[in-house]
């Protein structure tokens, strides 16, 4: 099982938040990103701490573990935010798991699986990275037309959202095996 990523669907979405996301959005989120940007610079320390803890205990060490997922949550946090699938400025607090659900099976760490991550991880990130980024290409488009669909309407197009949703799940999903709080390559 793969860790997955739900964002529930608002009733409805403000107009005026939509607009003003689209047109200010990027100005509103630079504290959220630079805030973020400090914490992921933590998190990838982590990882590479949290790599070696596991080397040499077999194990992982679940405080920097739940540390790491909630940086990673933090992000989709914001991305959800952007992208119009949430209204309102989202949390800064990385302990919040309101409207972001992240599902993520319970694993016993490999050591195996952690040296040829070290060893073969390029080649992962080189290959997801051209499948996430096309697949973020479309998402994009969606967002784009789905912002049409709130402002017309004060609705979110169900089909659209759940291309945007399953995005940011995919971006979730390979940011986590690339931390290392998940061995398991996932599969689409």
């Amino acid at each position: 099982m793969n860790p997955t990523l739900s964002i529930p669907a608002q009733e409805s979405y403000s107009r005026s938040q939509a607009l003003i996301r689209a047109l200010f959005g990027w100005l509103l989120a630079i504290p959220y990103y630079i805030y973020l940007a400090i914490l992921t610079y933590a998190a990838y320390f982590g990882s590479w701490i949290l790599w070696w803890i596991g080397i040499f205990t077999g194990s992982y060490q679940q405080e920097l573990r739940a540390f790491i997922i909630s940086v990673l949550r933090l992000k989709i946090r914001g991305s959800a935010y952007i992208l119009g699938l949430k209204d309102g400025y989202p949390s800064f607090s990385i302990d919040d798991e309101a409207g972001v659900l992240v599902t993520l099976p319970e694993q016993e760490f490999s050591r195996g699986k952690a040296i040829f991550m070290a060893l073969f991880g390029w080649i992962t990130l080189v290959i997801w990275s051209i499948f996430i980024g096309v697949f973020a290409l479309v998402a994009y488009l969606m967002t784009w037309i789905n912002f049409w669909f709130v402002v017309v309407t004060g609705k979110a197009q169900p089909g659209m959202y759940k291309v945007i949703e399953k995005a940011l799940e995919y971006q979730l999903r390979f940011d986590m095996y690339m931390h290392g709080v998940y061995q398991n390559f996932f599969q689409i």
